[in-house]
């Protein structure tokens, strides 16, 4: 079945408390930029450029132990990349890169997730 072919992404902070912040005190941010991505530069839909991968850092920020502050030192870092772990490939490539599609979604261990925001209403694939 066809799929849309997407023109945009987001990141989405998890809600989650990090195991290391014993006070519960901390969260998860999204850090500036807050998204990257690798646009399949001449391949268009309507609403842009179509998108082969999209990457954001998380960090988890304000953790504590009985009120003194624990740095929580390495960041999340999320990629979502068509054709690789959930995103199947797409019959629709571009430079033999896959794009993304409605419904692609990556989350890491911590619940932080990069995934498909909006996609074109004239362009669709199948999958492969």
């Amino acid at each position: 079945m066809p799929k849309a072919v997407a023109s945009k992404t987001k990141a989405v902070q998890s809600s989650k408390k990090h195991d290391g912040d014993v006070d519960k005190s901390g969260s998860w941010i999204v850090t500036v930029p807050a998204m990257t991505t690798d646009p399949a530069v001449d391949l268009l839909s309507e609403k842009g450029d179509c998108i082969h991968q999209a990457m954001a850092t998380f960090m988890y920020v304000g953790a504590g132990a009985q009120g003194v502050p624990v740095p929580i030192p390495a960041p999340a870092i999320v990629t979502l990349e068509a054709g690789t772990d959930q995103c199947k490939p797409t019959l629709l490539k571009h430079s033999s890169k896959d794009v993304l599609v409605e419904g692609d979604k990556k989350e890491d261990n911590f619940g932080n997730v990069v995934e498909v925001d909006a996609v074109s209403a004239k362009l669709f694939t199948d999958p492969e």
